[in-house]
This record gives structure tokens, C-alpha cells and sequence, in this order.
């Protein structure tokens, strides 16, 4: 299906994305890969500024911050009892400081340099609490700033430091975006800036399979939210019926917990059913053989394997763990599982797996909702949400200091 050309404001012709890591495997990622694939399409020149170097080439203009992240990953002192080894690391000290200092000073100046004919997204609170680091305050005929907030509201009881982090750092927002209208309306209660719902945009390239087999496939960080773990061991318990027992889980993805997974995997002895895939930046083509796809996340912000499985005609089983998933997840698009229910999870997959016709009539339903997550209606609905922040918002801006 041809897409459409998005409709983007006239006085905005630069966004900036401004992210800890970019490019890096997640969701945020592939998110500000895609809308600025759209935006470019839209004619909006797009830059990516990235605190630190990220994990794959870049496929837009990037501005690195730390560009030594070696030099920055820890203390060179602290814990070292040895005084030849402090010793030898003084010089070392003393230019990670300075290496610190230069940086900072360059993404202030970076961000100075940009007009009202600009907007900046602050992608995650970090990123801005770098650039109050660097000195940096605001000025009038400066950019229009714009905070994200990629995650659920919800979420905040398992990171409570977000709690001030987020009023404080994003307090100087022209406007703040969050993946559902339920997350929109908490995060301008707790900090008193304007704040929209923006939904994520589909990736290109993913369309309906043909032949979708007795697999059910997950792309995932491996991470302790993910709850991988859970996954596997209902996923076991769903085909341990002689019926499912030709069911295989193909695990796509990495992170600190990948080799904790492939012992747990081994230890249940199920080497043969559960796989390990490994990192992959190809959705598509790992989705082109499954009938499910699986997600247990803690919390989920949106859950973009969610959509991505959608758009392949493939219907997911998650639990029921933010407003953003309950937005994917319909009662005809997917299995909407109760929060952390490893039963009830294990359940909904025996049903999924044993009724073809409906796992398919769902898969069908999911592929046409995907459709309204198309990336020229985000931009569309991006371009209004900057309007808004640079006319209707009244902005408190002091002169940029010297």
C-alpha cells in the first residue's frame, strides 16, 4: 500500500531527537528511526543527538556527546586499594574530567546554535538532565523543546527516582508527549506542562504473511521487566499437552540477561522446542513464519513487537499491563492475558495454538488496526502537537548566558 506524503507545518524545517544511545536495539530506537524516515519523506531535515556512541550504524545525521565511553563507564579510583595503580591513574582522572567539561561544552553550544524554526525531543528525561549539566539555559528566539516519556505512567513505582526526575528536568517543556491518552493526562498532573497523546509509528516493511506455522516467535530485550523466564516456563507448560508438543519459541533479541536465559533453557531441557535467536533487525523476516507472537513484560509502555506482529497478521499474547498495550491489544486483535498470571498466560496459549480459524481471524483484524498507526498520521499529529507547544503553551524563557 502506497503511503501518503505527511503533513508537516511550514515554520518547523529541523527536528533534533536527542537520546542516551542512538542507534540501539528497543523500541525507542526503531520509534525515532521511523518517524524520521517520515519526516524526511515530509521534507524536515532530521538529526540524532546521542549522549553515547550507539550499537549499529547510524542511518541519520548523528551528533555524538561522550564520544569516549570507555573513558566514562566508571571510577578510575574509587575501589582500587593498589597505590600504583592509583597512581598511574591520576593523569587519567584528571582528563576524563576534562573530557567531560568539552563535551558538555559542545552540546551546549550545539543546541544554542538552534533557531525557532527548530524543535528538540528529549526522548528520555536523561538526555535533558545532561544538557542542564552543560550550563545551558534558554533563550527566546531559541527552539521549541518537546519531552517523551516512552514508557507507562504506571511504570514510575518500579523507577520512583523518575518521580522527581521528571517535574524537575521537564519543567521547562513547551509541551510533553506519552503513548496513551490515560498516560498523557497523569504526566501533566505531575508536572504541570501540556501533555499529549503521540502514538508510536508502525515500521515500514512488514506485511501479512503467507504461511504461518506452529511457531511462536518474541523480540525482546533481555532485560528483568521482559520476564523472560515467565514466558519460557508457560510457554513449556502450554505444549507440554502431546497435541502442542510440536510448538516451537524463537527468541529474538539481547541483553545482560542472554546467557542466564540459555542456562535456564537448558536446565528445563527443552533446548529443542525453546531457541535463542540472538539479536535481530529484521522483524519481518522473523515474523514471517509465526502464528503468535509473545510478550510478558513487568510493564510496557506501547510494546512496538505488539504492532510489528499486528502489521504481519500475527496475533499476541500479553498481559494486561499498561493502557498502551490495552490500545494493541483488543479482544479481537490479540490475547489479552491478566497482569502476570503465568496460568492464565499458559492458558491463553493452549487456546491460541489449538484454534486455528480464530488465530487467524484475529491475526487478519490485527493487520487492518495496524493500519492506524501509520507513520504519516503520527507525523500529522506530531506536527499539531508542535504548533500547540510553540503557540498556545506560554513559555518562561530567560537569556542564554555567555
Amino acid at each position: 500500500m502506497e503511503r501518503l506524503r505527511p503533513v508537516w507545518p511550514q515554520e518547523f524545517n529541523r527536528v533534533i531527537f536527542v537520546d542516551p544511545r542512538l542507534p540501539h536495539m528497543g523500541g525507542r530506537s526503531t520509534y525515532m528511526e521511523t518517524i524520521s524516515e517520515a519526516l524526511s519523506t515530509a521534507g524536515v531535515a532530521v538529526t540524532h543527538v546521542s549522549l553515547w556512541p550507539g550499537t549499529s550504524p547510524a542511518k541519520f545525521p548523528t551528533v555524538v556527546v561522550f564520544r569516549r565511553e570507555r573513558l566514562h563507564a566508571g571510577p578510575l579510583l574509587r575501589g582500587n586499594g593498589n597505590p600504583m595503580k592509583r597512581l598511574w591513574a591520576l593523569p587519567f582522572v584528571a582528563f576524563k574530567r576534562m573530557d567531560r567539561l568539552w563535551a558538555l561544552r559542545r552540546f551546549r553550544r550545539f543546541i544554542s546554535g538552534l533557531g525557532s524554526d527548530t524543535i528538540v525531543v528529549f526522548t528520555d528525561v536523561k538526555s535533558r538532565m545532561v544538557l542542564k549539566e552543560s550550563g545551558f539555559t534558554r533563550k527566546e528566539s531559541g527552539p521549541v523543546f518537546i519531552g517523551q516519556h516512552h514508557t507507562s505512567f504506571d511504570a514510575l513505582k518500579y523507577e520512583t527516582w523518575l518521580c522527581e526526575a521528571l517535574p524537575e528536568n521537564f519543567a521547562d517543556m513547551d509541551a510533553i508527549t506519552a503513548l496513551t491518552p490515560q498516560d498523557a493526562a497523569q504526566l501533566e498532573q505531575l508536572t504541570g506542562v501540556p501533555c499529549y497523546h503521540l502514538r508510536n509509528p508502525l515500521p515500514g516493511g512488514i506485511i501479512p504473511g503467507t504461511s504461518h506455522g506452529p511457531i511462536a516467535v518474541a523480540l525482546v530485550r533481555f532485560t528483568w521487566e521482559k520476564q523472560i523466564d515467565v514466558m519460557i516456563r508457560s510457554f513449556v507448560a502450554a505444549t507440554a499437552s502431546p497435541d502442542l508438543g510440536h510448538w516451537k519459541l524463537l527468541i529474538y533479541g539481547e541483553g545482560d540477561l542472554y546467557e542466564q536465559m540459555e542456562t535456564y533453557i537448558r536446565e528445563l531441557g527443552v533446548g529443542g522446542r525453546v531457541m535463542l535467536m540472538g539479536r535481530t533487525d529484521d522483524a519481518a523476516a522473523a515474523l514471517r513464519p509465526a502464528s503468535l507472537n509473545l510478550l510478558t513484560s513487568r510493564f510496557e509502555g506501547f510494546g512496538l513487537t505488539i504492532l510489528e506482529a499486528a502489521a504481519a497478521g500475527v496475533p499476541s499474547v500479553v498481559f494486561d499491563c499498561s493502557p498502551g498495550v490495552r490500545s494493541l491489544v483488543r479482544p479481537d486483535t490479540g490475547y489479552l492475558v491478566p497482569e502476570n498470571d503465568e496460568e492464565a498466560y499458559a492458558e491463553a496459549l493452549r487456546e491460541a495454538m489449538r484454534d486455528n480459524s480464530e488465530r487467524n481471524r484475529r491475526g487478519v483484524l490485527a493487520s487492518r488496526m495496524s493500519a492506524e498507526y501509520a507513520p504519516e498520521r503520527v507525523v500529522d499529529d506530531f506536527g499539531k502537537i508542535a504548533v500547540a507547544a510553540a503557540g498556545d503553551h506560554p513559555r518562561s524563557r530567560r537569556t542564554e548566558q555567555p
